[in-house]
């Protein structure tokens, strides 16, 4: 049996699209890590329509959605994937 480890590859892609999406919609993104991006609520169709149709990046898949539930606030938590490009996700 073998142990899943962490694909370094998958981690440079969506470092890179990270990076794509930060200067075609700038300001949209409020923290980033290589795992996860957090979106200001305002621009998410913007960043979600950027990500989806930019030919660079195609992430085309929404895998699933959940939530966080803070005492505070809520967070909303989507995970993108390309399917043409075998990237992601981007959370």
């Amino acid at each position: 049996m073998s142990i899943a480890t962490p694909n370094p590859t998958a981690t440079t892609t969506v470092t890179k699209d990270i990076g794509r999406l930060q200067e075609a919609v700038p300001g949209a993104i409020v923290a980033a890590e290589p795992s996860g991006l957090v979106i200001a609520p305002d621009r998410l169709v913007e960043v979600g329509t950027f990500l989806r149709d930019d030919p660079a990046l195609l992430y085309d898949y929404l895998s699933m959605v959940t939530s966080v539930d803070y005492p505070d606030r809520f967070e909303l938590v989507y995970y993108l994937y390309s399917m043409v490009r075998h990237a992601g996700p981007i959370v």
